[in-house]
């Protein structure tokens, strides 16, 4: 999945308090499912939607640089949706 929505400024931005929301709301949708990781991009909207999600899940995630935006390579989408 995406990051929440994020401030809108340039750079490594935190989500914004709609962002927060959707954070939380996603999280609660997550809670029951059998999650067993979750991982992230190091972008700071990525790691503080990554927290939502973990702390409800009562899991830890880890930060994954090839989950970075504008991705080129690394990590394919078909094992996303594995993954996820």
């Amino acid at each position: 999945m995406r990051h929440a929505i994020k401030e809108k400024s340039i750079g490594d931005v935190p989500i914004s308090p709609q962002g927060i929301w959707q954070a939380q709301a996603t999280a609660q949708y997550f809670r029951n499912l059998p999650i067993k990781a979750i991982l992230s991009s190091p972008l700071r909207r990525a790691r503080e939607t990554a927290n939502y999600i973990a702390l409800e899940a009562n899991l830890s995630f880890s930060e994954d640089s090839r989950l970075r935006d504008g991705l080129t390579g690394g990590i394919c989408r078909d094992k996303h949706s594995t993954i996820l």
